[in-house]
């Protein structure tokens, strides 16, 4: 279907889930969760440039797409989320410790954006996450609430290349992205 909205503004309904590779790079999403909260996500085009110079000019240019990079700020990450794909482990006396020995794990994305005819969901793919940038400060006349945030490398499915895929209200898959997650797949035409 035709991208029907002329702008975008909102963002709302962020999930996640785990997102393991198997044998031939067959996907299995996890069970799709929601994170209250979102404030913004950034992805800005992870693109490699190969120049090839010939006859004096610009012979060849070729651009590799490598996903995005970038961050997702939230107004705070529930514990829940840091201990199941962040180096995050409960310990005793009801605490979690952030691990340096442990790996983050890769997950998918889906999240919601409003637009001025209908609203557009996202999922994204094979998404690495970094540390949490967190900022604490002192409480002064009037209370300033304070963000956390965390860089996200998104790869891509690895088998088929799609690192994020888009529904608009009225498309089939629009009303399963949190409920049911397409894994990435090609058409069978491609």
């Amino acid at each position: 279907m035709a991208d029907q909205n002329k702008v975008r503004y909102g963002l709302s309904n962020f999930h996640y889930g785990t997102y393991t590779e198997g044998e031939g790079g067959a996907v299995t999403l996890g069970s799709c969760i929601a994170i209250p909260g979102a404030v913004s996500i950034n992805m800005d085009p992870d693109t490699a440039e190969a120049i090839f110079w010939a006859d004096n000019i610009k012979y060849n240019v070729s651009n590799r797409n490598n996903g995005y990079t970038g961050d997702l700020v939230m107004a705070k990450y529930p514990d829940a989320f840091k201990t199941a794909c962040l180096n995050y482990i409960a310990v005793a006396g009801g605490g979690i410790a952030e691990s340096k020995l442990m790996e983050t794990k890769p997950i998918y994305i889906a999240f919601e954006v409003e637009g001025n005819v209908k609203k557009t969901r996202y999922i994204v793919y094979n998404v690495k996450p970094g540390h949490i940038t967190e900022n604490h400060q002192t409480t002064e006349e009037d209370i300033e609430v304070s963000t956390e945030s965390l860089d996200l490398q998104m790869i891509g499915d690895n088998k088929t290349g799609i690192v994020k895929t888009k529904y608009e209200e009225g498309d089939t898959g629009y009303d399963t992205v949190f409920t049911n997650p397409p894994a990435p797949a090609l058409p069978a035409s491609a």
